[in-house]
């Protein structure tokens, strides 16, 4: 008899012990995996220890000798760049974080390093795909879909060869008002943040 209350009674310190475990130990794993995620974020490395940028080669898209942005001509699919931005190969990169590509890059080793600053610093990206500016990461449903209806090269999708915005469908037909455009900058972010577009 005195063994089997011996046995019950152990059984019952492993369940409280195993519920303990549970309750603490694994959640603390789980945020010891998103830490890990963060510090590779900041790290500017993938998965494979190996640097962001090995994954997307950039060229300069010039005009009158001045670069306007950088195009994606290459990216690796699946890569740490591509899961987080959505870059595409053709993407013109407009502006990374705060900075223009017009006003203060040179290059496109010059414009990857940027890149790179606007990963480590969890930073927008602006892009203009086909005839659209998306803000990535925060407009990548928006521009995956205008990607999935977006028609081949050297279509035009309407006799003026201009595609409506997928933004601003028209508000006429529908009979609603139009919505203004968030503000650009730093200002427009927060305006973003907020919900408040145009104020």
């Amino acid at each position: 008899m005195r063994a089997a209350f011996g046995l019950v009674s152990l059984l019952v310190v492993v369940a409280i012990i195993l519920i303990l475990f549970s309750m603490y130990s694994i959640p603390a794993a789980k945020r010891g995996k998103v830490a890990q995620e963060q510090a590779r974020q900041i790290a500017g490395r993938d998965e494979d220890n190996a640097p962001v940028t090995d994954a997307v080669t950039l060229d300069a898209k010039d005009r009158n000798g001045k670069m306007e942005g950088a195009v994606v001509t290459s990216i690796t699919p699946g890569s740490a760049l591509q899961k987080r931005y959505g870059l595409q190969n053709g993407d013109v990169i407009l502006e990374m974080g705060p900075l223009s590509v017009k006003e203060n890059m040179s290059s496109a080793s010059e414009a990857k390093d940027f890149l790179l600053d606007a990963y480590q610093k969890d930073q927008a990206v602006v892009v203009m795909r086909g005839s659209e500016r998306f803000t990535l990461p925060q407009d990548m449903a928006r521009a995956a879909a205008a990607t999935a209806r977006a028609p081949a090269p050297g279509v035009s999708p309407n006799p003026e060869g201009t595609q409506a915005s997928a933004q601003q469908p028209d508000s006429a037909a529908e009979g609603k008002p139009q919505q203004k455009k968030p503000a650009g900058g730093l200002q427009g972010q927060l305006d973003l943040i907020r919900n408040i577009p145009g104020q």
